[in-house]
């Protein structure tokens, strides 16, 4: 007798590693997954899934279509005793929002193939959703597709009432170098939350590490204790070690607002 889900799973990945467990056709060309890989993949979600410290009896919303990475994430969730909240990609924002508010959402995983040519409207729409947690997750999606970055969104967002969505707008800008983004950083450096500030600092001193030191030296007179002593080792650190002035490998700041790749 199986005591749960995933132990009957688990029984048929034990007794048939190298059968087919799943089969989807992406480009044209089907792939596989034995029950071997299935659970291995299982595995590996459920520790990810812990290392963010989600833990038992926890909702974990999934804004997904029908794939194999969408039932891989629901049996980790099993295995972690966790709760998951479906979402449908066409469900409009307003619904979305009221489903994480109502499930107590404490985090939401977005699966989706960002290939896919009505991906970027998608996730441009879910930026302008009320719930925090869809906005993150939709820029996280915009920055990960490496196109479709508006400025002009990026600005309206400084303004957004949640910190959690400044943070990890100024945090992204910091991975992805984007040209005219200079003035958007100095301005999260000034942002009400030290949080938001310290996020933003570190991102200028990876894209812009000439325009960071006037901003490492204003944030020495910072209202909070920490990010004052945070930006006097920053800035000790500046000096002390010149390949850390260097920012990233093939780019220089640029006065212009935006990095200057110096490989071409």
């Amino acid at each position: 007798m199986f005591r749960t889900v995933p132990h009957m799973l688990f029984n048929t990945i034990q007794n048939f590693p190298d059968k087919d467990a799943l089969r989807i056709k992406r480009n044209g060309i089907l792939q596989t997954y034995s029950y071997r890989r299935v659970g291995e993949e299982i595995r590996q979600m459920t520790h990810g899934l812990n290392d963010q410290g989600l833990k038992p009896g926890d909702r974990i919303a999934l804004l997904s279509n029908n794939m194999p990475e969408w039932m891989i994430t629901d049996f980790a969730a099993f295995c972690l005793h966790a709760v998951v909240v479906p979402l449908y990609q066409t469900l409009p924002p307003e619904q979305i929002a009221y489903i994480l508010k109502d499930a107590g959402a404490r985090a939401i995983l977005a699966l989706v193939n960002l290939k896919d040519p009505g991906i970027t409207p998608l996730l441009r729409k879910y930026l302008k959703d009320s719930s925090p947690k869809v906005k993150i997750a939709a820029l996280r999606g915009i920055f990960k597709l490496g196109e479709g970055v508006d400025l002009n969104i990026l600005l309206q967002l400084m303004s957004d009432g949640s910190p959690w969505v400044r943070r990890k707008m100024a945090t992204l800008l910091g991975w992805t170098p984007i040209e005219g983004v200079l003035p958007i950083l100095v301005e999260l450096s000034k942002d009400p939350e030290a949080k938001v500030r310290k996020a933003a600092l570190f991102s200028l001193i990876a894209l812009y590490p000439e325009e960071s030191e006037e901003q490492l030296i204003k944030a020495m007179a910072d209202p909070d204790s920490h990010l004052r002593k945070w930006a006097k080792r920053a800035l000790e650190k500046r000096v002390e070690n010149p390949i850390f002035n260097r920012g990233q490998p093939g780019l220089s700041s640029s006065r212009d607002g935006g990095p200057r790749n110096t490989n071409l």
